[in-house]
């Protein structure tokens, strides 16, 4: 992701803009399954024209890069005004093969601002790998377990007297919905969370 743009990631989509708002990145699934189904798809769908595309490869994986255009249609003036067109918007489109699926990267912005962006736009496409990390792969969930407060004290004393990291004690305190320096009584259920 480019230094400075927000993200919002949702089940459907990835998008990714600057806090100007000139442009706009967008990771998604392609429906198709294959590179030229998908890239065929992709014009029809958002009216793109075609300027060039070309065979890559991206992390070792077969991809396709296309840049396109998409051309807003005129607005109906009154009669005697002039017609403006709006601007021409450019989408660079990376289509990348992996595990029987395509994924579809667009980087979208207007053709007068294309320069800009174009090569944090290639940044993060260019960056798509197979996740091969082995500590992202296996990892395993956390699960919150229930403990029985022993003596009375502090929710901070508590969470110690169970050995919880110092780390993580204002991330117990929220899941505990109370202070760490809340008062808590022997019997009391408190929320702890490990593996």
């Amino acid at each position: 992701m480019p230094q400075g743009w927000q993200l919002a990631n949702s089940p459907q989509q990835v998008q990714m803009a600057p806090k100007d708002g000139k442009a706009l990145m967008i990771m998604n699934v392609a429906q198709e399954k294959t590179l030229d189904a998908a890239s065929r798809s992709l014009l029809t769908n958002y009216k793109l024209k075609q300027l060039s595309s070309k065979q890559v490869t991206v992390g070792g994986l077969p991809a396709m890069e296309m840049l396109t255009e998409q051309v807003q249609e005129t607005t109906q003036q009154a009669e005697g005004q002039t017609q403006q067109a709006q601007p021409k918007i450019r989408v660079l489109a990376y289509l990348i093969q992996y595990n029987n699926m395509v994924y579809q990267f667009l980087g979208v912005t207007t053709e007068a601002d294309y320069n800009t962006y174009s090569n944090r736009f290639l940044g993060t496409m260019q960056y798509f790998r197979a996740l091969s990390d082995p500590d992202k792969i296996n990892r395993k969930p956390e699960y919150i377990r229930i403990k029985t407060v022993e003596k009375n004290g502090t929710l901070a004393d508590a969470l110690k007297a169970f050995n919880a990291p110092a780390n993580r004690m204002d991330e117990l305190s929220i899941l505990n919905g109370m202070p760490l320096t809340a008062q808590v009584t022997k019997g009391t259920l408190i929320k702890l969370v490990g593996k």
